[in-house]
């Protein structure tokens, strides 16, 4: 693809801006094979500068390699599950071009369509809508949808809102670069929380806390500095 290429270069600044971290060749491919469809040349470049670890943007959405294998099967079960919940009810049917591109909390998904062409508008449905039968356009653009995400805003400060996306950077991260338990070798089970200096709620900073089930112990750092040995 031309590096030059108008469609993609918004995205690869992005890329460059959030460092990102994208997909092989390979992984692309299986992303394809997993949509059934062809992908369009936008989101091709998200894979490509962004898909493994989506700049750190959207924690808590399925929307990275890894994650997304199962997204469009998901939205088709959360569909049919809705127009049985709703016999009487219009209910939105995926297009069969549709490209599902993220799965957030088991209730809306977005989607672009392969007809629409090489960049095409990010649709989402929701549960829970007041219009069940139809989608809604969120995002003009690819690049548009992850500019959307870099701006959106929270109480936290700057600085704690580019700590939290090295963070999720780093979780997205372990699953293709695994870590293992400092001591024994095991296998660590993750998770994470905030934690506020006293008497600003705008300061958080993730913390990520890794339990050893064979030992028995945690062991912690901060999200945004993935580098440095656990305590």
């Amino acid at each position: 693809m031309p590096e030059n290429d108008s469609v993609s270069v918004r995205i690869e600044a992005l890329a460059a801006q959030l460092d990102g971290w994208g997909c092989t060749p390979e992984e692309i491919d299986e992303v394809r094979r997993a949509q059934g469809v062809d992908l369009p040349r936008s989101y091709e470049t998200f894979l490509r500068v962004l898909g493994r670890d989506g700049g750190g943007l959207m924690g808590g959405t399925e929307v990275c390699f890894g994650e997304i294998a199962q997204v469009r099967r998901w939205a088709i079960d959360l569909l049919e599950e809705n127009r049985a919940q709703h016999p009487d009810e219009e209910v939105f049917r995926l297009p069969d071009d549709a490209v599902v591109i993220s799965s957030h909390q088991g209730y809306v998904f977005e989607f672009v369509r392969t007809s629409l062409g090489d960049d095409p508008p990010v649709e989402w449905w929701s549960e829970g809508s007041t219009s069940l039968g139809r989608s809604t356009v969120g995002a003009a653009s690819i690049a548009d949808w992850l500019e959307r995400e870099l701006v959106a805003r929270d109480r936290r400060s700057e600085e704690a809102l580019r700590s939290h996306r090295r963070s999720i950077q780093a979780m997205r991260r372990r699953r293709f670069q695994p870590e293992m338990c400092p001591t024994c070798g095991g296998n660590l089970q993750w998770r994470g929380e905030i934690v506020y200096q006293a008497g600003d709620p705008n300061s958080g900073r993730d913390r990520q806390i890794a339990m050893c089930a064979a030992e028995g112990r945690s062991f912690w750092r901060w999200g945004d500095e993935p580098d440095t040995p656990l305590r």
